[in-house]
């Protein structure tokens, strides 16, 4: 009768024992939860981030085609009209210097979900602003540039970013707004020099 009386007194007798055990294990596995997401949530973003660039570029594929028709003729045009210029040297306090106007680009696409705030053309140039997510820090909106130039086969395309796209916008008279190029640490997978 005393084995009977035992044998119902073992399974709180072993769960007793092994509480601490589980909590042990429950901590453990909360810290390796806590470790693999230190590590995979920057990994994921920084994908993210890729993958938005990419988009971008991808969006303004049809956009580059109909800057490339625009780079073609005036190509062409500045090529036909050419002609000697004679210039008189004049004093500077007779000289009206007249400061051109900023050029306003046309938006030629938007895709403000995926983290492109939309494709822009200025003549030749087509600009790719991104949405706030793809800046790290979440606060600014970027921008890349393709400029197209003369090659062998026809037009060759340049990504620009940093202060390569910086010079080329203010260069060309181009008025970003508050957009800021794109770093070439960000921008290095998907424009390389």
């Amino acid at each position: 009768m005393s084995k009977r009386l035992n044998a119902g007194a073992h399974p709180f007798a072993l769960a007793g024992r092994q509480g601490g055990g589980g909590l042990m294990t429950v901590l453990m596995g909360l810290a390796l939860v806590g470790i693999l997401g230190a590590i995979t949530v920057p990994t994921y973003a920084s994908y993210t981030r890729r993958v938005y660039i990419s988009e971008g570029l991808e969006l303004a594929m049809p956009v580059k085609a109909a800057a490339t028709e625009y780079y073609e003729m005036e190509k062409h045009r500045a090529s036909a009209t050419r002609t000697p210029v004679m210039v008189k040297s004049m004093p500077s306090e007779f000289i009206e210097k007249e400061i051109e106007p900023l050029i306003q680009p046309e938006t030629m696409a938007t895709q403000g979900s995926k983290g492109v705030e939309a494709v822009l053309r200025a003549g030749s140039l087509v600009m790719v602003s991104y949405a706030t997510s793809v800046d790290p820090k979440g606060k600014t909106n970027y921008y890349l540039v393709l400029r197209p130039g003369a090659s062998a086969g026809g037009t060759a395309w340049s990504c620009l970013s940093g202060d390569a796209a910086e010079n080329t916008v203010r260069t060309a008279r181009v008025d970003m707004g508050a957009r800021r190029p794109m770093p070439e640490s960000l921008a290095a997978a998907a424009c390389k020099p």
